[in-house]
């Protein structure tokens, strides 16, 4: 009667094969003779069972303390070795902790905002609704939410929210709260109930039913304390009303939304107050005219796509009664029904990607660097090795010792990267552009702490599995007959392979890292059509005391500035990308014929020279000129349009609606890009107004705009309604805000360069270095022969050479096929453009020949007799 199959599986784990058989023959014997003398056990087969797990047991007590003794001197050795070589030691533990420290802040920030689903039910099915192209901003008008509310099948539900700011007074004094007038549809969307309460509901949407509010978690907590009695008490809403003053409106309290919640998601400062919005009758109303500065969001029905949303909204907006009062506006408007996860991270996921992707790169350059330092290592340990074999030490215990100092290594490391990236992530978060989705969420979790661990175990076993198998496979007794004490020959080969692949991710690195800055330098460099350098925008004037003109004259007054113009429609180039458009037809097409749309601004005489924007032929407003005229100024797209190839000036053209006088082209300008170097921009077109009120103002300067911008914002803040200053910005501070991303992506994959290029001299170093030191005596017999000093330092850097040349030839055409992923990211530059791979070949043959260097000229230097004698 056999013992079950797991308990002799046990027995062979503990024990050796052979003994686990004994064991179980043992059992046999003892039970037959029981059988024999009368003495069988009631259930044989439950007794032979009891017995192996005995034997067992009895040998589990055995291991564990051998075991533990055994592990005790594994890793006091392994920490003896360590200790013996700081130099090496310590610089291995600087390349991995940079390595890991890199990663884990890398993938922390990636992970946040990319990698991570949104914080709600079944969020692949919430969609974004707004129009193409996306430059006006993810935004609807009101009549086109109640039309795709009713009329769009593929939605389940559908919600309009408007971001708002309110100030909350619960007794204690006002307290500016980020906040959102949204449809009480919201929360059917998002699939959220608040924690206590209840949410307000569609009679709350009726004017004069909509004083109810919905308060954030952190909101509660802040002004009452995590009160759950909260729900049905009043407090104040103040609002700054035209007239200059705060109006104050009581509400109730009807709910409290659960802790992390918030929404619209992403933005820097979180929506925490939520109250119903209602809309008015002349939202409602379906007549001529589209103002748009609603942001929806839906829910998809189940099987449903967002193409088949995209070509519901559209069929939808333009057969319905507001469509067709506004047939113009429509005839080229295209719908744009994205995942409001896309809508997200779609602008970063790609960059980030990459630097995920970078940062793995430093990683394993980190990995192969210290697998090269460690088969050094072994190999001038070769004698210690011997010894230990010869003195009992199986090659298991060879392995695992080998092993456990990698293993110690790493976890080392891993420790201090995560001391490091515990301070790169508060670095990281801070550093990012500004309108990052979850940017404030970035944290070291769970998460990445487990990949970070996970990480430091796979990197110790990865660089300790080659030097410990060398090792395993050492002829001790041919290695205790060396009596330099060092091996050469298979080591030596994987240190070549290691070597190799370590200059081919460093040239994938460095391939990418170059395609990245040469597309951040073509952006800065990039003319835009007009001057930015000294420019100042002044917005948000609101309501002053005197005219326009004496904020002109005030202006004009301020030392330093050179000329002040006006802007009342259509961006300031750069501070808002956000254009109004006008359909332009051209000379004796019909109403009914084909227009383009273009878009336009109104603009004072003076704005083409203040903004920098050179005429191409023709001239600016004059009102004297100009009197009976509609006068308009158009960019050479518009002009090309219009006129072909012939002369555009004085041509009438039908633009929207300009009033009765004729629309005569006076001068034609350079195209302009607004939006920065890689937003969209259409064909352009000026006009000009003698009313100014709302007007914005652009003020070039003759000294630099940081002296002048305190100046105007002192000059300034007395005239307005409430005496503070109005928003001023520089031109050069909006281009930096708008290359934001791109700056921040170049430095990054910089830094990821540089770090993986100094890795990858080190690993040239020191392997060159070892490489010398194992042939100190095959150097000295060659010396002795007549080996001259520029013939043994031209070997050694050409061996180097031959390593670097291979690994770029593995390296490059990776690079070429990897950046093809990425073409979308890089502006003006091709992932097959050849000036690249020279810059990365230079470098990469460069940096490796000067690291190789110190390494030849000590070979040179080999003096024949020492090094003969020492051995």
């Amino acid at each position: 009667m056999l013992p079950s199959f797991l308990s002799r599986t046990m027995l062979r784990l503990l024990v050796s094969r052979k003994t686990a058989e004994t064991i179980v023959g043992d059992i046999q014997e003892e039970l037959a003779l029981r059988i024999e003398s009368g003495q069988a056990p009631r259930w044989p087969r439950a007794w032979a069972e009891l017995q192996a797990w005995q034997y067992a047991a009895t040998s589990l007590m055995a291991i564990v303390p051998r075991a533990g003794r055994s592990a005790s001197y594994t890793l006091r050795d392994a920490w003896r070795s360590l200790r013996s070589t700081p130099t090496s030691t310590s610089f291995i533990l600087l390349v991995l902790t940079i390595g890991i420290a890199a990663a884990t802040v890398t993938f922390s920030v990636v992970d946040t905002v990319v990698l991570r689903h949104l914080p709600f039910e079944d969020d692949e099915q919430l969609v974004v609704v707004s129009q193409e192209p996306e430059r006006l901003g993810r935004i609807a008008a009101p009549q086109e939410y109640l039309v795709w509310r009713e009329g769009v099948e593929a939605f389940e539900s559908l919600a309009a929210v408007r971001v708002w700011s309110d100030r909350i007074d619960a007794g204690g004094g006002p307290v500016p709260v980020a906040s959102a007038l949204a449809t009480a549809s919201l929360f059917d969307v998002l699939r959220v109930r608040p924690a206590i309460g209840r949410a307000f509901t569609d009679e709350h949407e009726m004017p004069g039913r909509e004083h109810v509010v919905v308060l954030g978690y952190g909101l509660w907590q802040r002004l009452f304390v995590g009160d759950a009695g909260v729900v049905g008490r009043t407090v104040s809403l103040l609002q700054y009303t035209t007239a200059g003053t705060w109006a104050r409106t009581p509400v109730v309290v009807s709910g409290v939304m659960p802790e992390g919640f918030t929404y619209p998601v992403g933005r820097k400062n979180p929506v925490e107050l939520w109250r119903p919005y209602a809309l008015t009758t002349e939202e409602r109303s379906v007549g001529p005219g589209r103002s748009s500065y609603l942001h929806l969001v839906g829910r998809l029905r189940p099987g449903a796509t967002t193409a088949q949303a995209e070509a519901q909204v559209e069929t939808t907006i333009k057969g319905s009664p507001f469509g067709k009062a506004n047939e113009r506006a429509y005839a080229d408007w295209r719908a744009s029904v994205v995942t409001v996860y896309d809508s997200l991270v779609g602008d970063v996921r790609g960059w980030m990607l990459l630097v995920l992707s970078a940062v793995g790169l430093v990683l394993l350059v980190a990995c192969v660097n210290v697998a090269n330092l460690l088969l050094a290592r072994a190999a001038r340990r070769g004698r210690e090795i011997a010894i230990r074999g010869a003195l009992g030490a199986g090659r298991r215990a060879i392995v695992a010792a080998l092993l456990t100092e990698s293993l110690m290594l790493s976890l080392t490391a891993a420790a201090l990267g995560l001391l490091v990236a515990v301070w790169g992530i508060d670095v990281a978060r801070g550093a990012l552009p500004a309108g990052i989705a979850r940017a404030t969420d970035i944290a070291l979790d769970v998460r990445v702490l487990g990949a970070a661990v996970a990480a430091a175990v796979v990197t110790g076993l990865f660089f300790g599995a080659v030097p410990a198998w060398q090792a395993s496979r050492t002829d001790l007794a041919a290695l205790l007959r060396n009596l330099s004490g060092t091996l050469a020959g298979g080591r030596q080969w994987w240190r070549s392979v290691f070597l190799v692949a370590q200059v081919a991710f460093v040239g994938i690195l460095m391939v990418a890292t170059t395609l990245v800055v040469s597309s951040f330098v073509r952006i800065v460099r990039a003319d835009l059509g007009f001057d930015r350098s000294h420019l100042i925008s002044v917005e948000q004037m609101g309501r002053f005391s005197g005219t326009t003109e004496d904020v002109v004259e005030t202006l004009r007054a301020i030392p330093g500035v050179r000329s002040v113009a006006l802007v009342t429609r259509g961006p300031v180039p750069l501070v808002t990308n956000a254009s109004a458009s006008i359909s332009v037809r051209a000379p004796g097409v019909p109403d009914s014929g084909p227009s383009t749309t273009a878009e336009y601004r109104v603009v004072s005489g003076d704005y083409f020279a203040t903004a920098g924007i050179s005429f191409v032929r023709g001239r600016t407003f004059d009102r004297s000129a100009d009197a009976g005229t509609a006068p308009i100024v158009v960019d050479e797209m518009l002009a090309r349009e219009l006129a072909g190839d012939g002369d555009p000036l004085g041509l009438i053209i039908q633009t929207g609606n300009v009033g009765s006088l004729p629309t005569t082209i006076i001068g034609v300008v350079r195209h302009v890009r607004l939006g920065g170097p890689e937003a969209g921009s259409g064909p352009q077109i000026y006009m000009t107004s003698a009313d100014w009120r709302g007007a914005r103002f652009l003020v070039r300067t003759a000294i630099d705009p940081a002296a002048v911008t305190p100046v105007i914002r002192d000059r300034l803040a007395p005239m307005r309604a409430d005496g503070t200053p109005p928003s001023v910005t520089t031109l050069e501070d909006a281009f930096g805000v708008i290359t934001a991303g791109r700056r921040f992506n170049a430095t990054l994959m910089s830094i990821f360069g540089a770090i993986a290029l100094f890795i990858g001299a080190a690993g040239v170093y020191g392997v060159m270095a070892s490489t010398v030191a194992e042939r100190t005596r095959e150097i000295g017999v060659r010396v002795a022969l007549g080996a001259t000093t520029g013939r043994v330092t031209r070997e050694v850097l050409g061996q180097t050479g031959r390593y670097l040349v291979v690994g770029l030839a593995i390296g490059l055409p990776a690079a070429m096929a990897i950046s093809r992923l990425f073409t979308a990211l890089f502006y003006e530059v091709r992932p097959t453009d050849a000036f690249v791979y020279v810059i990365v070949t230079a470098i990469l043959l460069g940096v490796g020949l000067i690291a190789a260097f110190l390494p030849a000229r000590r070979a040179a230097r080999v003096d024949p007799i020492k090094a003969l004698r020492a051995e």
